[in-house]
């Protein structure tokens, strides 16, 4: 890093943990909350015995979106363990 300069693979991983930070911060900040929203209507509708499909279809939508997210936050950092220890074995880290 520092004494060489900046690699190419050092930007790749910031930017990858860059994705990583706004991801999270999308699930955290707004996902979740709108998400254990609609999860608590629906199982006060499910206590009434009447669901609306229109909650169900939102809750679904944002549940298919978070495991995509959250799949896609353990893929990145798989690649940047990985860029880690192909720069360590090339004397980089």
């Amino acid at each position: 890093g520092v004494l060489l300069g900046p690699r190419p693979v050092t930007g790749l991983s910031a930017g990858l943990w860059l994705l990583v930070l706004a991801a999270e911060w999308y699930c955290r900040s707004s996902l979740t909350p709108r998400s254990n929203r609609l999860r608590d209507e629906l199982k006060q509708q499910e206590e009434h015995g009447a669901v609306s499909p229109a909650l169900q279809a939102e809750w679904e939508m944002l549940h298919r979106r978070s495991l995509w997210l959250n799949s896609l936050v353990l893929v990145i950092g798989l690649c940047v363990l990985g860029l880690i220890t192909f720069m360590s074995l090339q004397g980089g880290v």
